[in-house]
């Protein structure tokens, strides 16, 4: 990025050009460049606490996860997680992306091939879900996403292993997941059986 502080921060203060940025995120075609800065300055914004409330009056939260649902660029899914994770860091902002569907989109982008992409999305999920029940069990009710954890707790890349397992563990927690983390373990054990 090599725009200015100065320049997000007036972003920040000023709701219609934020819309009108965040146009640029509707068109899932649209210039990939263009996007990747956009979402840029939403993480900006974000870091810095001052652009939370025009982030959520222009529901930019919304659009970010709507783009990633779309979208297979690399590039741009790393932008958008690293945004999300800037918008979790924020206690206020959790349970607002947890109503928003972000647990469930999020847990998707699990099976990305990319290491990168996979330590972005794990770091999101474990902000969301960490301490919440109904994110834990919106985790738990997303296809495949426990086997997916089971599956990352054995990967090779030590970051993705320790937070998967620190993210499984917070999932055992609680009591509504647990009957569906032992029904995938059966499962898993009856597959191996066969």
């Amino acid at each position: 990025m090599n725009a200015s502080l100065h320049h997000y921060i007036a972003v920040a203060e000023s709701s219609h050009l934020m819309e009108r940025l965040l146009q640029c995120l509707e068109n899932e075609d649209g210039d990939k460049g263009l996007q990747i800065n956009v979402v840029a300055a939403v993480t900006v914004l974000a870091q810095r606490g001052e652009g939370l409330q025009v982030i959520k009056e222009t529901e930019a939260d919304v659009k970010l996860l709507s783009l990633l649902e779309c979208t297979d660029d690399a590039s741009l899914e790393e932008e958008i997680t690293d945004a999300l994770c800037a918008l979790a860091v924020h206690q206020e902002m959790r349970s607002h992306l947890v109503m928003k569907g972000a647990v469930s989109r999020l847990a998707v982008k699990l099976r990305t091939d990319s290491s990168e992409i996979c330590v972005r999305v794990l770091l999101g999920l474990g902000m969301l879900c960490g301490s919440s029940q109904e994110a834990q069990e919106q985790l738990a009710e997303t296809d495949s996403a426990i086997g997916t954890l089971l599956h990352l707790i054995k990967s090779d890349d030590p970051d993705i292993r320790a937070i998967a397992h620190d993210l499984f563990a917070a999932l055992c927690s609680n009591k509504q997941v647990k009957p569906k983390i032992e029904h995938v373990l059966r499962r898993n054990r009856a597959t191996k059986d066969i």
